[in-house]
């Protein structure tokens, strides 16, 4: 059981994970044991059941890839009235993915993340308007302080690049396909079975589903470790 607590053995494991997001537990179990790491799919159970518990690694996140028709953006934002960047989120609601508020220097500041182009009312002042050409998760890479020294050295001294983030396709998701997108938001690796209960469809249904959206979408594990509530959100400008 040494193995299921060892803050290594879990950042492993979560790099793992972010290479292979879609691997069974089976699978992963025989990369660990090629790796020498785990001899036995029972630890890699028990190990990745207590890294869940303990919000050392947490829900793949979904993002989905930009189409001809689906923008992934964002802007940043300051206005004086909070009234009013209230109202303008919810006008928007349909198209923003995301919102960070943070109120500071007399002023609200927002981080506004969305699938397209929305209408900035002139009382924002626009501070960025970025539309991603790419995206790269930030991932831990050692447990303690004389090991990351090393590990920054190996890695590239320019931005990983992943070449599919930008598709020339276009986003044929009918109303059913968001619904299941929305699903697998809130667990990614749940159950065909369960996942049919929840869109009323058969194990069957929901499999086919899951194909379509995974043509269209990058995961990606956040891991913490040691535990989420180890860590602080900050949001900042530069």
């Amino acid at each position: 059981m040494t193995k299921v607590r060892d803050s290594s053995m879990h950042l492993q494991l979560g790099h793992i994970l972010n290479e292979n997001p879609h691997a069974s537990v089976d699978k992963i179990y025989r990369m660990t044991r090629e790796k020498g790491l785990i001899g036995s799919i029972n630890t890699v159970w028990y190990t990745l059941e207590y890294m869940e518990e303990r919000k050392i690694i947490d829900n793949p996140r979904c993002i989905i890839r930009t189409c001809k028709n689906y923008t992934n953006r964002h802007y940043i934002l300051k206005t004086e009235n909070l009234k009013e960047s209230m109202g303008f989120i919810t006008e928007n609601r349909d198209s923003i993915d995301m919102v960070h508020s943070m109120n500071a220097y007399q002023g609200t500041y927002l981080y506004v993340k969305t699938h397209g182009n929305i209408v900035i009312p002139d009382t924002f002042q626009i501070l960025e308007d970025c539309t991603w050409s790419n995206f790269v998760p930030i991932l831990p890479h050692s447990i303690i302080e004389e090991d990351l020294s090393d590990a920054l050295e190996t890695e590239p001294e320019s931005e990983s690049v992943l070449d599919d983030f930008c598709v020339d396709k276009t986003l044929e998701w009918d109303h059913k396909t968001w619904e299941t997108f929305y699903w697998l938001c809130v667990n990614y690796r749940m159950s065909y079975t369960n996942l049919g209960k929840l869109i009323k469809k058969s194990p069957q249904a929901a499999y086919r589903r899951k194909l379509i959206i995974n043509e269209s979408v990058i995961l990606w594990y956040p891991i913490f470790i040691g535990g989420q509530q180890l860590y602080e959100l900050l949001f900042f400008f530069i």
